[in-house]
């Protein structure tokens, strides 16, 4: 054997490695270019908060601006809902809403300002001392979510404390759609 076969050996090996590793970099970037591509059709709600990231695949040149509301006008939004259910103004957290908004809770849906109106001061007839804490929100575009913990008393005396997340979606500064998950089972500090 000369010296030589060794330093081919070695070589070969050290291309091999390289081939493999570019192969799986070329596999792991075409699984990222797929999911891209696919991932409006499987999550349709997220296409307007990931077509900003998307859109640069097709061409930089055909990337529309989307019309976001500020954060400051929609954090003051969300403040104004917390304030209006906490005070029982049925009319003021009607009033965020757009015409045809939709307020929708664990197994009912509501839409628009009187029907929201309605159910805010039917609700506030039968319960009081109600406080609700904030406890984080996240906003992309027109879209938030806000974490928040509840409670109140009804009527009885029944004092009910959930943690709820909420998903509100915004035209402009007025709330189109607000969804709410409502956890009353989890065990917290209170």
């Amino acid at each position: 054997m000369t010296e030589e076969q060794p330093k081919r050996g070695k070589l070969g090996r050290t291309v091999a490695l390289t081939g493999v590793v570019f192969a799986i970099s070329l596999a792991v970037l075409s699984m990222t270019l797929l999911a891209l591509s696919i991932l409006p059709q499987i999550f349709p709600t997220l296409v307007s908060s990931t077509a900003t990231f998307t859109t640069p695949l097709v061409s930089m040149t055909e990337a529309k601006p989307t019309q976001n509301s500020p954060r400051s006008e929609i954090e003051a939004v969300i403040e104004a809902a917390r304030n209006a259910w906490v005070s029982g103004d049925a009319d003021a957290f009607a009033n965020l809403f757009t015409e045809d908004g939709e307020f929708v809770v664990p197994g009912q849906t509501y839409r628009g300002k009187a029907a929201i109106r309605s159910v805010i001061a039917e609700f506030s007839e039968t319960h009081t001392n109600i406080q609700i804490q904030i406890q984080r929100m996240i906003i992309d575009g027109n879209q938030a979510v806000v974490e928040w913990r509840w409670q109140d008393t009804d009527a009885a005396g029944k004092q009910t404390v959930a943690e709820d997340a909420i998903v509100v979606d915004f035209v402009g500064t007025q709330i189109s759609r607000w969804r709410e998950y409502i956890d009353e089972a989890t065990p917290r500090n209170v």
